[in-house]
């Protein structure tokens, strides 16, 4: 029984190094998954990747700034409902100024409409500040040019 034993124990080793080995080598070759199909693991990691796109990042516009702005103000929000001595306060101006409703209820009620309102204006900037990079930009004429046209069709 015990011979049995150490012979099952020196197999789970043996198969736990051969794993760890294994996951090492995969890892090494650029593959975060370990799998058992028999494709190289290079192959399965550009299976998975996104296509790169040839084109160069977009360029930054005031709408990004003032988004990423309102994400952080939504941010900022959530995480002063975790300060108990503002939240208390917060409370108690609710208690006086809506008297028919519980602070608390009205405080998460103000928290989510404000926090939705942020981040949709946010996604709304950024939409913005996509449209604006990605139209080409008409270049006006000069305004000679323009009289110059409307002379010549009235003449």
């Amino acid at each position: 029984m015990c011979g049995a034993r150490r012979e099952q124990s020196s197999r789970e080793e043996t198969l736990s190094t051969t794993v760890a080995v294994n996951v090492r080598s995969s890892l090494r070759k650029g593959s975060w998954r370990t799998s058992c199909s028999n494709q190289p693991a290079d192959m399965r990691f550009q299976e998975r990747s996104r296509p790169v796109s040839p084109t160069l990042p977009r360029p930054r516009v005031w709408q990004d700034t003032a988004a990423e702005s309102l994400l952080g103000i939504a941010v900022a929000l959530i995480a002063l409902t975790g300060v108990d001595a503002l939240v208390l306060e917060t409370n108690r101006w609710l208690a006086t100024v809506v008297p028919r409703y519980d602070p608390v209820v009205t405080m998460l009620g103000l928290v989510v409409f404000l926090t939705a309102a942020l981040v949709l204006g946010s996604i709304r900037l950024k939409a913005s500040a996509r449209r604006l990079t990605q139209e080409p930009v008409a270049v006006p004429h000069p305004a000679r040019r323009r009289l110059a046209r409307l002379r010549r069709v009235d003449s």
